[in-house]
């Protein structure tokens, strides 16, 4: 990014006509748009009256509009195609890939650049305005609980690499990376439910990824519950696809636990429906007092707890369908069926 030429950004994007011109001026502001060779938007099938064609065409018609393009897909094919699309219409050495629902503080574009000059693929981080609701609140608290090795140990300059993959959080919400290293990973698969976990993995064993605290983003989660937990609902078959299938490590733990558990209520409800409903009472009271690990106030917990009974349930739901939704496409595979879709929408 340092040379202008040589970076596309590459923004998949499924029904967030509300969140692009927002991102649109956070590019401009952050100094990104002076020193990008293009931005590469890729609508993924959004079916909402013409509310994001009509919003990019207005970004087209705007202030740097010369620098956007658009491809626009026929149906929802889910970040993974999303994603590979762009980065195989784009034209620089090396695509910068954001998300639609991001802001880009002042002097990003120069943060990304001095760290891309010093790296070939670079990881950045995300920040999260825990005062803007409760689900920003919750991403926020969760995420630095159940990962606070992996922000204990990026505070500077982390180089991921083959090795230590599996001990921290990576992602393409913000990702420097070179174009047709992303791509050879990419046709390597047929699809993908993780949208990018064992991409990345495919990708560092070549290239190792600096995860560089210099480059900041604020991410926004989904911000109702409907789509707060709908997106978990989706998620599902990807967490499956990689932490149970293709790495045993301790997620797989708890998905065994769970599956264990959820065996035992099964088995328990069937011989003794009243004793199985106080039992459920009381994982619903457990798993509500486990909002206390970590909320950091009394305020935070009862703002968080109803949200993390939730949020529980419908990932440990969602956990299940994955399994069914492996194995599915595990035998269609083997026996030459078409795989089932489960497209994790983009945005």
């Amino acid at each position: 990014m340092a040379d202008a030429l040589d970076v596309s950004v590459v923004i998949p994007t499924f029904e967030m006509a509300s969140h692009l011109p927002a991102l649109w001026s956070s590019l401009d502001r952050s100094g990104v748009l002076e020193r990008v060779r293009e931005v590469v938007i890729v609508d993924d099938g959004s079916n909402d009256g013409n509310a994001t064609r009509d919003a990019l065409d207005e970004i087209a018609r705007g202030p740097r509009g010369e620098l956007l393009k658009v491809v626009h897909l026929p149906q929802n094919v889910g970040r993974f195609r999303a994603r590979l699309t762009g980065a195989k219409a784009a034209r620089g050495e090396r695509v910068l890939f954001l998300d639609t629902r991001l802001v880009l503080p002042d002097g990003f574009g120069a943060a990304v650049a001095a760290a891309g000059a010093k790296h070939r693929s670079v990881m950045g981080h995300v920040d999260i305005d825990v005062t803007r609701n409760v689900f920003c609140l919750y991403w926020d608290r969760s995420h630095k609980f159940i990962f606070r090795r992996h922000f204990r140990d990026t505070q500077d300059v982390l180089i991921l690499t083959a090795e230590n993959y599996d001990r921290y959080l990576k992602g393409t919400t913000v990702f420097l990376c070179e174009r047709e290293l992303f791509i050879r990973a990419s046709e390597c698969y047929d699809d993908l439910l993780s949208d990018d976990t064992m991409l990345m993995k495919d990708m560092v064993a070549t290239t190792p990824i600096a995860i560089d605290p210099s480059v900041r983003i604020q991410w926004v989660p989904r911000e109702n519950a409907r789509d707060f937990l709908a997106r978990l609902w989706e998620r599902g078959p990807g967490f499956v696809e990689y932490h149970v299938i293709e790495h045993q490590g301790r997620f797989f733990w708890f998905v065994v636990a769970g599956g264990v558990v959820l065996l035992a209520f099964a088995g328990l409800a069937a011989i003794a429906p009243p004793v199985a409903a106080v039992a459920a009472a009381g994982g619903v009271l457990a798993t509500a007092a486990s909002t206390g690990l970590f909320a950091q106030s009394i305020v935070e917990f009862v703002k968080m707890a109803p949200l993390h009974v939730a949020v529980v349930g419908t990932f440990g739901a969602a956990a299940v369908r994955g399994l069914g939704v492996n194995a599915v496409r595990a035998l269609s595979k083997r026996y030459g069926r078409a795989n089932p879709s489960a497209a994790a929408h983009s945005g």
